[in-house]
Formats: C-alpha cells, structure tokens, sequence
C-alpha cells in the first residue's frame, strides 16, 4: 500500500492548494486508506479465484472484482472532498486515471481465462495419466506376455 501512502503525501498537498480543512484532509485520507484496504481484499480474492477448483465461473468472478474495483474507485473519487472536485482537486488525478486503467485491464479477464486454460488441460492430463494407469493394471495383471503384447 505503498501508493496509498504516497497518494496520501500527495493529498495533503493538493488540500493545502485547495485551501481544504484540516476536518477535510482527514477525510480524505480516512477515504484513501478504505479505498487500499478494498483494493487489497479484491486482490487478494482475485489470487484466490486462481488457486479454486472450481473454475466454471472464474472469468465472471474475475470480472466482478475488477467491477467492484472501479466501483470503489468511482465512490473515492465522488466522496473525496473538496466536493465536487474528486481526486484532481487533491492533485490525484493521475492516481485516478493509473487505477482506473488497472481496473479495465484487469477486467479484460486475461489472467482469469489463462488460468482456466491451464486448470482445464492440468485436469485433462490427469484423467490421461488416469486411465494409462488403470490400461497398466489390467495389461499386469493379465499376465500375458508383455512382449507379445508391444508387438
């Protein structure tokens, strides 16, 4: 969280360029720091959404994170004082485009659908490895003639 602290930093400039209160810097920071923290729990579902074994939904689910992201970020930007002015009235407006282009790429879904590419062909070879197994048991335990049954 990093860029929130940095975003902060920033804010406490931008309010004093705005002529903000002390009442609405510390909003501002207050929205901020809830803003990383919802940012952090999207994040940290969306690496869950990887490792599920369930991979029927993954790219929905995957874009619903990103979707509650940018909603996320749209009410910081509405709630962040001054009113009316957003993240660019606290000198954050690139702060606000950066995030917002990481939310739209990310709802691209491309690590999602990648992911359930290789989920899908890891289950296929397991079923493979499966039944070359099962092909194995019943060849051993015939007991024929191995010879005889490679040629």
């Amino acid at each position: 969280m990093e860029d929130i602290d940095r975003a902060t930093e920033l804010a406490k400039i931008g309010a004093g360029n705005a002529g903000m209160t002390k009442a609405e810097l510390d909003k501002a920071n207050n929205l901020l720091k809830d803003y990383g923290e919802k940012r952090e729990n999207l994040l940290k579902a969306m690496l869950l959404l990887l490792g599920q074994s369930d991979i029927s939904s993954l790219d929905r689910d995957w874009r619903d994170c990103c979707l509650n992201g940018r909603e996320a970020l749209n009410k910081l930007n509405s709630d962040m004082p001054p009113d009316g002015a957003g993240l660019s009235g606290v000198g954050l407006d690139n702060f606000r485009r950066g995030e917002l282009k990481i939310w739209e790429e990310n709802a691209r879904a491309e690590i999602a659908l990648a992911a359930k590419q290789m989920k899908t062909i890891h289950l296929t070879n397991v079923k493979l490895i499966q039944e070359c197994n099962v092909e194995l048991k019943s060849v051993l335990s015939s007991k024929k003639d191995l010879q005889q049954l490679i040629e």
